[in-house]
């Protein structure tokens, strides 16, 4: 078996340059970054380059925990640049596009404590 063989093929996403929704015809294809895998399959945590964008006047722990877009209380995830509420991490979620459409990168599950980098979706180490 061959090392090729160990390593999927890389995922490639269709963005626009602009915010705006994305024009598949018009979209051109970016390399994503491939998560690094230890033992048993897990994703390893790695340093984040968007720690800098953390906006701490604008975050408030005292409000309730739930989606400003769906209100729901399941999987609620902060953003720490604009302290918002949302909820998921997955490509359909309200936190997934607050992260593509406003590049708001930082997260804290408001469950776990964990903090993730979004939308690559890994889960950044603490220094």
């Amino acid at each position: 078996m061959s090392d090729s063989d160990d390593n999927p093929p890389r995922k490639k996403l269709k963005v626009d340059a602009v915010s705006a929704p994305v024009d598949v015809d018009k979209a051109e294809e970016v390399d994503l970054p491939r998560p690094e895998v230890g033992k048993n399959n897990e994703r390893k945590p790695r340093l984040c380059p968007y720690l800098d964008t953390i906006d701490r006047s604008v975050l408030d722990f005292d409000f309730e925990k739930l989606c400003s877009v769906s209100l729901s209380r399941i999987n609620a995830y902060a953003c720490l640049v604009c302290g918002k509420y949302f909820q998921g991490r997955g490509t359909s979620t309200h936190a997934y596009l607050h992260s593509v459409g406003d590049f708001h990168h930082v997260y804290l599950n408001l469950h776990t404590l964990k903090f993730y980098c979004l939308p690559d979706n890994y889960e950044i180490i603490g220094n």
